[in-house]
């Protein structure tokens, strides 16, 4: 089977359509009616699927974050909204394919049948992703699946059928439709009710299915960051909710929803559009993306379901009389509140109450489901309001969180945009894109030890910077490894306390006209937490390893041009006498670059054992080597070696360039072992690599703590070879969260949780791994 590039030029057309969706068109008869709350789970009985799919106009993720996958390992369910309903699919390789027996490659890991409805050919583009997360049908046949956890895999936290991955393969035929299918239920095989297919026509839009009991909804989509120019196809997104038959379907709340009145009415032939707002927790930031949304696509009103917010249901009502009066959009709501006797929200209330009143001062104790009815029939305007009259000034005014007395609080600064990670500023791009009443800070956080207050944020008591109401302001938690916290926060919730200092945004809710400063936040974290405050003085030579100038000359001549063939040239092999350290170093540095390094191993170990002599002549001695196994059998893991470094600049670096030789040398014997170095090298005598590979990594582990992240990664290979993947997974989860095992902490994930032997965990590890090479967000 052979992928054609361009696509088909109908399919392109449609797929940047679906770049946005259309504002209300002038002229046009039918309301347009928003409705703020979750899409997934929300529960629309069956019989209702008509009346939806005839009022259906639009759905808008901008309250929501809408990301490629929700991979959780925590066991519980995901509660917030619209996480992990994208999909995101990449171009089938030709060796991903198997035309004799119809099956492609799966992102998890195995084989997956295609449908014998799909016709394949030469014409038939094939893409595959994985869709993830709670909502998702065929639930119960998931969890059959996963089963007991085989020992000593049992002592991790389980997985439950929203963490287990379903295969999602894509095709388009020759005409430009696109045709989907879902392994729901991961029986490796695709057909019946989970085969879809959106026609060229419906490609700019959303479009729902009915199979059995359950709704779905599937939407092409395309991300700022793709390129729809006819040149290139190797990526598609989806949007895929599930609306009835999840593991969580809202059916108890279902009659009191807006969605319910609203499709009530549509069943008796009151016609109007839905524009569907999709945001699960309704907290502050995301109300303003959504009201901001409905302004931007038309709404002439907008219902929201207020219950869901619970406790915050008085202060929610507040914000939304704010946001009703900026966007000069009506708000209805299916709760009384001080601020909403009557279901409308009444910008202008000021009644002191801070709780929801479920006894109406409405004398005509109209329904809910009967106000939208007559709204149906004769919509309002927002009434005009002094902005000293709103009833969201009760937001305005500090109402701010402090720390327990028993956490100890540590201070953070707003970072620079420009300062935090091009990867993690990647994850949250749809985050920093959310309107007008939404402005955005980053905050450096530190890790968190596990104790119970770790992880929460307040406000700093500095009268220096105003603070702010808590009431406005919303958190999100990002990892440097490419892991997304799915879970916002309000101020002093609970957190996370992870292992790797995360990267924090903060959302308020502001008025876009005042300009506003920065909250000063502090992080509540348990003793010894702060590892940044952890500088040990006897490792002075770790600075060294840190900043090695030769590294750097080499980095900065091919960001010059310089391919690293032409800096190897230019840094020659050295006479075998030489006692220039400096030019050795260079030429090992360059040997050793990623793209040239399996192809030259043994040079790359005959330059290691250079450097390391002269760094012994000159030092006039290394420490002796460690027996990994005794170190591994009395789990003495962790505990510094027997370093004893002069503190002279010269020799802390020297020793600093004896370290990074000898880790050098691990890596390029462990290297001779990977599958695409063997094919050209096979291991000719075994016994001598593995004494080879032993004997260097105890060389290692008498110079270095050989679980500090700069060289974990040794480690974990050490353990794997021995047969110990789940040792191996233990030291990887707790030490290369950070540092260079970052970039493969996930496909060093993917290898021991495939050696593990579960099934489950090893489609997991597969699943994760291929949104992180794609360059996507991965959640636990």
């Amino acid at each position: 089977m052979v992928r054609r590039f361009p696509l088909p030029h109908l399919f392109l057309f449609a797929l940047v359509l679906t770049a946005g969706v259309a504002a209300k068109p002038a002229g046009a008869q039918r309301l347009r009616v928003g409705v703020i709350g979750p899409v997934d789970g929300s529960g629309v009985p069956v019989e209702r699927f008509e009346s939806l799919r005839q009022c259906l106009g639009a759905v808008d993720v901008s309250g929501a974050l809408d990301v490629s996958g929700a991979l959780d390992v925590s066991g519980a369910l995901d509660v917030s909204g619209a996480l992990g309903n994208a999909v995101f699919l990449s171009a089938c390789q030709p060796q991903q394919i198997s035309i004799s027996d119809r099956t492609v490659q799966g992102v998890c890991g195995r084989s997956v049948r295609l449908p014998d409805a799909w016709t394949l050919g030469a014409e038939s583009d094939l893409y595959r992703g994985v869709a993830c997360g709670p909502d998702r049908p065929e639930f119960e046949q998931r969890a059959e699946r996963i089963g007991p956890a085989p020992p000593p895999w049992d002592s991790l936290r389980p997985i439950v059928e929203s963490n287990y991955p379903s295969d999602v393969i894509a095709m388009i035929d020759s005409r430009g439709a696109l045709h989907v299918a879902c392994d729901w239920d991961a029986d490796l095989q695709m057909g019946g009710g989970e085969v879809f297919v959106i026609t060229t026509e419906e490609l700019n839009q959303a479009k729902l299915f009915r199979r059995g009991d359950s709704i779905l909804m599937m939407q092409l989509t395309q991300s700022a960051g793709d390129s729809v120019n006819g040149e290139s196809g190797d990526h598609l997104r989806l949007r895929l909710w599930t609306i009835t038959g999840t593991a969580r379907d809202r059916r108890g709340q279902w009659d009191e929803s807006p969605l319910a009145a609203l499709l009530t009415a549509a069943s008796r032939s009151v016609e109007f559009e839905l524009v569907w707002l999709d945001v699960g927790g309704l907290m502050p930031a995301d109300l303003a993306a959504s009201m901001n949304a409905a302004k931007e696509l038309g709404c002439d009103v907008v219902l929201v379901d207020l219950i869901t917010a619970d406790r915050h249901s008085t202060d929610t009502a507040r914000l939304l009389a704010e946001l009703s009066h900026r966007c000069s959009v009506p708000v209805m709501v299916n709760q009384r509140t001080t601020v909403s006797p009557d279901h409308w929200i009444r910008p202008s209330r000021t009644a002191d109450s801070d709780s929801a009143d479920s006894r109406s001062d409405d004398a005509s104790g109209i329904s809910f489901g009967d106000r939208v009815k007559t709204m149906l029939q004769h919509p309002q305007s927002v009434p005009d309001v002094r902005r000293e009259d709103l009833a969201a000034d009760r937001l305005a005014g500090p109402n701010a969180m402090v720390p327990a007395a028993t956490a100890r609080p540590v201070s953070l600064a707003p970072v620079p945009p420009a300062e935090v990670p091009e990867a993690v500023r990647r994850n949250a791009s749809q985050l920093l894109k959310r309107g007008p009443f939404v402005r955005s800070w980053w905050y450096r956080g530190v890790a968190g030890d596990g104790s119970g207050d770790a992880g929460r944020l307040f406000q700093a008591s500095d009268d220096a910077v105003p603070r702010w109401d808590d009431r406005r302001l919303q958190s999100w938690t990002f990892l440097e490894s490419g892991w997304l916290d799915r879970h916002s926060r309000r101020m002093g919730e609970l957190g996370l306390a992870t292992r790797q200092p995360p990267w924090i945004l903060l959302q308020a809710v502001v008025d876009p006209s005042v300009e506003v400063a920065a909250p000063r936040l502090v992080q509540s974290v348990g003793d010894g937490s702060d590892r940044r405050s952890s500088q040990p003085s006897r490792h002075d030579w770790l600075w060294y390893y840190d900043h090695d100038a030769t590294e750097e000359a080499l980095r900065k001549s091919v960001v010059s041009g310089a391919t690293p063939a032409e800096v190897l040239q230019r840094h020659g092999e050295p006479e075998d006498g030489s006692a220039d350290i400096n030019a050795w170093r260079s030429y090992l540095l360059a040997l050793d670059h990623p793209s040239l390094r399996k192809r030259h191993l043994d040079r790359v170990i005959a330059a290691t054992d250079q450097v390391l002599r002269r760094c012994e002549k000159g030092l006039g001695g290394l420490p002796a080597p460690i027996d990994p196994d005794q170190m591994v059998a009395q789990n003495s893991m962790g505990k510094d070696a027997a370093i004893n470094v002069s503190a002279t600049p010269e020799e802390s670096q020297m020793y600093a360039w004896a370290v990074d030789a000898a880790y050098r040398k691990v890596r390029a014997i462990g290297y001779r072992e990977l599958p695409d170095v063997v094919v050209d090298a096979p291991i000719e005598d075994p016994v001598a690599q593995n004494r080879e590979f032993r004997s260097a990594f105890a060389q290692l582990c008498g110079m270095v703590d050989i679980t500090d992240h700069r060289f974990v990664l040794t480690l974990v290979r050490y353990l794997r070879r021995q047969g110990e993947p789940f040792q191996a997974y233990e030291m990887l989860r707790r030490h290369a969260t950070e540092g260079p095992a970052m970039p493969w902490y996930f496909k060093k994930e993917r290898d021991l949780w495939t050696d593990g032997g579960w099934e489950p965990l090893r489609r997991l590890g597969h699943a994760r791994w291929f949104l992180r090479e794609a360059g996507q967000p991965v959640m636990h």
